[in-house]
This record gives structure tokens, sequence and C-alpha cells, in this order.
């Protein structure tokens, strides 16, 4: 009877209750936590202590790594396109610019003249 979740449901709460009860305080502790990084062997012993089978932790971190690797892809890809919009929308003023002192100087010299 290691299982916290038996202890918990032998004390006359529900699996959903007792499924409830875990992830609010892993919550409330995370709170209260500062900034740590475990590494992936850590997140196993307290998932096993969880009483969590080791292969969902294992494809839970895969799942995770892969949607890190997502969006690190993702803002990659949206700095570059910023980039590109930026350096389009200086080279359109400095066209823009060239171009109305070019039609300014022509107006001068016709007005002079």
């Amino acid at each position: 009877m290691n299982d916290p979740r038996e202890k918990l449901q032998n004390e006359g709460f529900s699996r959903e209750e007792v499924d409830w009860i875990l992830e609010r305080a892993v919550e409330l502790q995370r709170n209260t936590e500062e900034k740590k990084y475990l590494d992936s062997d850590s997140i196993k012993e307290g998932a096993e202590s969880a009483g969590i089978d080791s292969k969902f932790v294992e494809e839970a971190i895969r799942q995770v790594r892969a949607e890190m690797q997502r969006e690190k892809a993702a803002t990659e890809k949206r700095k570059k396109t910023q980039r590109y919009v930026a350096i389009g929308a200086t080279a359109l003023v400095v066209v823009l610019f060239f171009t109305t002192q070019s039609r300014l100087n022509s107006r001068m010299s016709a007005v002079e003249a």
C-alpha cells in the first residue's frame, strides 16, 4: 500500500477526487518553489513514487521535448520573417525618400529657371 492514490481512495475519496488532489498538490508545490530544472531521472522517480508508470512518463518527456523543438523552430522562423519584413520596409522607405528627393530637386530646378 505504497501507492498514494490507493491510500487516498481508502480514505473515501473517488478516483477523480484523488487525481484532482494530487494534481492540485503538484500545482501548489510548483507555485511555491523557485524555478528549478529537473533531469528526466528525477522526474521518473517522482512519478514512480506517485504511482505513475515510467513508460507514460517517458512518453510525456518525449512529447514535451518535441513540442519545445517545434516552438523553437517556430520562433526562429518568426524572427527570420520579421527580419525580412524589416529589411523590405527599410528598403521601401529609402526608395521613397530618394524618389521624393529627386522630384523635389526637379521642381526646384524648374522654379529657379
